[in-house]
């Protein structure tokens, strides 16, 4: 990717058109074809912007977004996004009626929540539509499917639907490691079709559990594929592959705002907790904690600056790091990357994200408003 529109910039998020819907393509070419496409695009789209993504995959025809809360809905509405949205959280029942006035549907995982969402649309003489939710194992939201619920499950599900108050346009679930654990994806798989199955009464628009890691299923049982870090081109587990052909489509890099030379051995950053020798170079560059950059990272972290590796010097501090630039040919105004993809180099979110301890999902999501997000 080209710095050439960071002129005025020290810190930006470039943000690649092209890979997004390379991987969109990437998905569906993995799938069966016969699946509607989903875009999570929840937590701002995992950091990358919710509006300016669904926006580009609108124009490509995906068939629905979904996001975690009335809020993120109510945001893609007024910047004018038509296609459906479904609410993956639990609405408030004050924003229940302003959800189905906004065309979006919300999530009923429990008959009492049901029930009290119905009475509230039934007094406003308004209708929305409903997508039930699952615990088919992920042990969080959701109506239980063990083998002792079962029965009570599916007359609690069925009771909601008694008139035109309640639409049921979807039923869903979530896998707890469709990554990972075959065995456990199969038994959750087995839970959600014995409620399916038992059900067939209500016309279900969509029936949907396949996310990220199971994007590349061939299961008639399910008709709409939920995809999210994949299409932002990170992995559910990076220890595990894909089998995709994905590209970043955010690269988070800084400027080289100084470079210093040391004439004696001195200590480095906050609590002076590294100690660098005499001839050191050093280059500071304008992207720390504040921005995203882990504190994890401090001294075992590094960007890359030209394709070179860069190790960060000490702590990584509210507003920029120090990087060991001592064997590199590197100037002030270069431009150094945390994650991504620069002229060719990489330097994946998953890689870096697996030395702080944690996942790319996090990463993106930590990157602050304070770094523009460019589109190219």
């Amino acid at each position: 990717m080209s710095t050439s529109v960071l002129s005025d910039k020290n810190r930006a998020a470039l943000m690649s058109k092209a890979a997004l819907l390379h991987n969109i393509a990437e998905i569906r070419r993995a799938g069966s074809g016969k699946q509607a496409f989903c875009a999570v695009v929840k937590a701002n789209a995992y950091g990358h912007g919710a509006v300016d993504v669904a926006r580009i995959l609108e124009a490509h025809g995906v068939d629905m977004f979904a996001v975690a809360t009335f809020e993120e809905a109510k945001e893609l509405r007024e910047a004018g996004i038509k296609t459906a949205i479904l609410i993956l959280g639990i609405v408030p029942l004050e924003q229940v009626v302003a959800a189905a006035r906004q065309d979006v549907s919300i999530t009923v995982h429990t008959v009492q929540y049901g029930l009290d969402v119905l009475h509230r649309l039934r007094d406003e003489k308004a209708s929305c539509k409903v997508h039930i939710k699952l615990d088919t194992g992920m042990t969080r939201l959701g109506f239980a499917t063990d083998k002792i619920s079962l029965d009570n499950t599916c007359r609690e599900i069925a009771s909601l639907f008694s008139d035109s108050v309640l639409i049921p346009e979807g039923m869903f679930s979530h896998f707890a490691a469709s990554e990972a654990d075959e065995a456990f994806t199969a038994l959750q798989i087995e839970r959600f079709c014995l409620v399916k199955d038992r059900l067939t009464m209500l016309p279900f628009r969509y029936v949907h559990i396949a996310n990220s890691g199971a994007c590349r299923w061939n299961n008639d049982t399910f008709n709409l594929l939920r995809a999210g870090i994949v299409m932002y081109g990170g992995s559910p587990d990076p220890a595990k592959d894909t089998g995709l052909d994905l590209h970043p489509v955010m690269s988070v890099m800084a400027r080289v705002v100084q470079i210093k030379t040391l004439k004696e051995e001195e200590t480095v950053g906050y609590s002076r907790s590294e100690t660098m020798p005499a001839g050191s170079k050093l280059a500071i560059v304008e992207l720390g904690y504040a921005d995203g950059v882990p504190r994890q990272l401090s001294s075992i972290g590094h960007f890359l600056i030209d394709g070179q590796k860069a190790r960060i010097v000490g702590r990584v501090s509210m507003d920029r790091v120090a990087l060991d630039v001592s064997s590199l040919d590197v100037k002030v105004g270069d431009w150094a990357l945390f994650f991504g993809q620069q002229n060719g180099n990489m330097l994946t979110a998953d890689e870096v994200a697996l030395l702080a301890g944690t996942i790319s999902y996090e990463l993106f999501c930590r990157v602050a408003s304070r770094v523009p997000r460019i589109w190219i």
